[in-house]
């Protein structure tokens, strides 16, 4: 099924190495909040100033199509090393700006990446293939995410870094292409456990799941803050109800991340947990202490809730340095 698709770049994607067929990518800029304000944090706007898209040419079973794709890459390099930073469920690329501009400037190549769950990125052809098909959305997350891999990072081995979903997201992307991962970061991630009910209940659940998650985010959209601004910026998008119930309905990533896959992971993973996490426990980054094959250890931030990488970037900066340069 081809949905929305140049049929001239297809052919150039499958008939060139990957990462030769990439488009080239052109800067991108979100519509202002909608609560008529505006962002000041110079680190969000920093970031905001940098976003780019490139068509993702994905040809898979359920989707063959040129996906709108947006990102942060400030510095790319071919020499540097290069992490793959990718966000929780329902933020972008944002949620990266403290350490990306950071890391940046001592010299790591960094990309966020808006994965179907959030920023930009446009979602309404994944969306239209999971309806037409029997293909479940973390399968196109991590097609999609391998396409991005090898046509804008030209098939290099990362650093991957996943936060809360994101961080199940890296999971299942390391264990599946582990050509792609050259080392993992989990920060605050999902897998261990998950803040929801059993898969079933949440398939079951998704609607009215949904229409109290957009009360409330329609009130946090127009609350005239710079976090509430950011976090909101992308909602407004195309797409976005759609996408969160297709995931919900399909019964969460816990129906494909759990112990088990946890388990297949073979990279060196660096594990960093808030220690006031009040969505997923500091007990879940010992689990995974236990169960991945190759764990450096666990990096407690004192004090920090489920996004230490927002709390306290520093203290976040301070363990993921000497791992990312490490060779």
């Amino acid at each position: 099924m081809i949905v929305g698709a140049n049929n001239l770049l297809l052919l150039a994607a499958r008939t060139a190495s990957p990462w030769m067929a990439a488009p080239p990518a052109t800067p991108f800029a979100p519509n202002p909040p909608r609560d008529g304000g505006t962002i000041s944090e110079p680190a969000a706007n920093w970031a905001i100033s940098r976003l780019l898209r490139a068509g993702v040419e994905m040809d898979t079973p359920a989707l063959r199509a040129s996906v709108p794709t947006t990102f942060l890459r400030p510095s790319p390099s071919e020499e540097r090393p290069i992490a793959l930073f990718l966000h929780g469920a329902d933020f972008s690329c944002l949620e990266w700006r403290f350490l990306l501009q950071q890391l940046c400037e001592e010299g790591v190549d960094c990309v966020a990446v808006d994965w179907y769950s959030g920023g930009w990125t446009e979602r309404g052809q994944i969306t239209a293939a999971l309806r037409a098909s029997d293909a479940q959305p973390w399968t196109l997350v991590r097609q999609h995410l391998l396409a991005f891999w090898e046509q804008q990072l030209r098939g290099r081995p990362v650093v991957l870094i996943g936060a809360s979903l994101g961080g199940a997201v890296a999971i299942d992307f390391a264990s599946t292409h582990p050509e792609a991962v050259e080392k993992l970061v989990l920060i605050d991630a999902g897998g261990e456990s998950y803040k929801a009910p059993p898969p079933d209940t949440v398939a079951a659940f998704a609607k009215p799941v949904l229409a109290v998650k957009g009360l409330f985010q329609a009130v946090q959209a127009r609350l005239p803050d710079d976090a509430s601004r950011i976090v909101s910026l992308h909602r407004a998008e195309p797409g976005c109800y759609e996408a969160s119930l297709a995931y919900l309905e399909s019964g969460s990533m816990a129906r494909r991340v759990g112990r088990e896959r946890i388990q297949q992971v073979a990279q060196p993973t660096l594990v960093v947990w808030g220690t006031e996490d009040d969505i997923l426990p500091l007990s879940d980054a010992y689990a995974f202490e236990r169960d991945l094959q190759h764990c450096v250890g666990v990096r407690e931030v004192p004090g920090s809730g489920h996004s230490p990488h927002l709390d306290q970037p520093e203290a976040v900066l301070a363990h993921l340095r000497p791992f990312v340069a490490q060779r």
